[in-house]
């Protein structure tokens, strides 16, 4: 039976954005091994793997005897395995990754799933980065893109071989799971719905701002916020302007939640005026359910949305333009934004179904 290793920084990322894949390799006839540090998800993790292995690793680290420690110990875990293929995920896994499949001769398939912040701001830190990608770029067997903002951007910097890089759907996503229902909207109201990491590149404040000013006009107007606060983040939003938040009469802040479809299905409009994305799965998610959309005019985003057919596209970090497409919407009929649904949802029945992410895999293995 053949071996694959899915390796990533978090055990929340390969169970929330891979877990298809895995059941779909599995399927295959594949032995899937998931390899990543412990968090709240590595328990359900566990259950869908053939196998998981956790190693201590930080995101944020920039210790070089750390950064040394979690190379040898990736270099012991793919030793023991002996993988026929291991896919990496996000920018470290993809440097640490290529470097221990060197060494042991390993087939590696990297994936950027977006460039974030990182990797667009002048930084020592993006130097030392963009140096080693050019250095291992040669190792890896293939490499995948959520965007083509991101694979023209790496491809022109040379830290990819171009021959050897393509575009890939996102993660892929389960149509039949997100699948439309009967929507429970109070008639009264109109209901803006965001999901995400509650930081500043998501728009957040820009969301918020735009929703204040039309909610004076509109009083019937509702936001339901579902993520989490990344206190690690840099663009980080204090939790004491959450808790003033959440006192707004037409505000609900739920946090993390493990199936976002109750919360879908009960919205008008899905909104993500984020400031850059790798390819966004919660619009996916809000699309397939047919959901029209606000979103930004960014990478990761704006591939998605046909402007006016699907949703609106406004400019990013602008609450102005976001507030106006925000009354658009509200003043769209019901038949209008069911069109608008119907629309997106074939958008991502057509070209961002699991079934084409896990043909993908397949054909680099």
């Amino acid at each position: 039976m053949k071996k694959i290793i899915l390796c990533a920084n978090s055990s929340w990322y390969l169970f929330n954005f891979r877990k298809s894949s895995i059941k779909a390799l599995i399927n295959k006839g594949y032995e899937v091994y998931s390899v990543a540090p412990r968090d709240h998800a590595t328990e359900k993790l566990k259950e869908i793997s053939s196998k998981h292995i956790s190693f201590q690793f930080n995101k944020s680290s920039i210790n070089p005897l750390k950064e040394f420690y979690y190379i040898t110990a990736l270099f012991r875990i793919f030793k023991d395995i002996n993988p026929d293929a291991v896919f990496n995920f996000t920018i470290k896994n993809n440097l640490y990754g290529s470097i221990v499949g060197f060494f042991l001769r390993l087939k590696v398939i990297n994936n950027i799933t977006g460039l974030g912040s990182m990797m667009l701001r002048p930084s020592l830190i993006k130097l030392v980065i963009v140096i080693l990608y050019k250095i291992i770029k040669k190792i890896p067997h293939h490499t995948f893109c959520q965007n083509l903002d991101d694979l023209n951007y790496l491809v022109k910097k040379r830290l990819v071989i171009k021959s050897k890089v393509s575009l890939i759907p996102g993660s892929g996503l389960d149509t039949n799971f997100f699948s439309p229902n009967i929507n429970n909207i109070d008639d009264n109201s109109f209901t803006f719905l965001f999901v995400g990491r509650i930081i500043k590149d998501k728009g957040f404040f820009e969301l918020i701002e735009a929703f204040k000013k039309i909610s004076v006009d509109c009083p019937n107007i509702k936001l339901m916020i579902l993520g989490e606060i990344d206190s690690k983040n840099p663009s980080k939003v204090n939790a004491s302007y959450i808790k003033e938040l959440s006192l707004h009469p037409n505000i609900n802040i739920y946090g993390h939640e493990n199936d976002v479809r109750p919360f879908l299905s009960k919205a008008s409009c899905f909104v993500l005026p984020s400031y850059r994305e790798g390819l966004s799965r919660s619009i996916l998610e809000a699309m397939s359910m047919e959901l029209p959309i606000i979103t930004t005019d960014v990478p990761g985003c704006r591939e998605l949305v046909q402007d006016k057919k699907s949703g609106i596209i406004c400019k990013p970090r602008s609450s102005e333009s976001l507030k106006r497409a925000m009354l658009k919407m509200i003043n769209l009929d019901d038949d209008a934004r069911m069109r608008m649904g119907k629309v997106g949802r074939k958008i991502v029945q057509s070209g961002y179904d699991e079934k084409f992410v896990i043909d993908a895999m397949l054909k680099v293995i």
